[in-house]
């Protein structure tokens, strides 16, 4: 199962992981309901990858504007797919973008964790760091796992926001579902923010 940018939010939220407050709508004019500050993101949710490149994320700087957007947005297709909610968030400046993700390799008897230093609409460019553990009884001390293949890493925070992503969310959901997210250090939120 592929998971939405915002239910993935939705799963790190409810396990304690900051995230940026969002607004999922249906309908363009549900803009209105937006009551945070501008400028926000205006985001296609769909399952596919790639939204980013081919302008399934807008910026706009007023309601008028991100009205606009969401009716553009939900005017197209990302890879044959059309988006059937957008995700409404502040626009963060953020300091830099990494990649972090847990997930279910079979070859690895388990859980894999990818972690790329670099994040962001050409994360795919950057092959990620793996780190196979397997079952959840032989994750050890993941901070230092990351940081011995990463030395940045523990630095950016990776290993905290691994930390919780794993002890959290993954035991107890559903584990057909990849969760990947990427992770920011932004200077308007808590430390980490995914």
């Amino acid at each position: 199962m592929l998971l939405t940018e915002a239910q993935g939010k939705d799963l790190l939220r409810a396990h304690g992981i900051a995230v940026p407050d969002g607004l999922l709508i249906r309908k363009a004019e549900h803009i209105t309901r937006w009551r945070g500050a501008f400028p926000v993101a205006v985001k296609a949710q769909v399952a596919s990858g790639g939204r980013g490149k081919v302008g399934g994320v807008l910026r706009a700087n007023s309601a008028a504007e991100a009205e606009a957007a969401a009716k553009r947005l939900f005017s197209l297709n990302f890879s044959g797919e059309a988006p059937r909610a957008l995700l409404i968030e502040p626009w963060i400046a953020h300091k830099r973008e990494m990649y972090l993700a847990i997930t279910i390799d079979v070859t690895a008897g388990g859980y894999v964790v990818l972690y790329a230093p670099k994040g962001g609409v050409e994360v795919e460019n950057n092959v990620p760091l793996q780190y196979a553990f397997g079952s959840p009884r032989a994750f050890r001390a993941p901070a230092s796992a990351i940081a011995a293949a990463a030395p940045r890493a523990r630095a950016a925070g990776a290993g905290h926001g691994l930390r919780r992503l794993y002890r959290r969310p993954v035991p107890r959901c559903d584990c057909s579902r990849s969760l990947a997210e990427p992770a920011g250090l932004a200077p308007a939120l808590p430390s980490r923010c995914f």
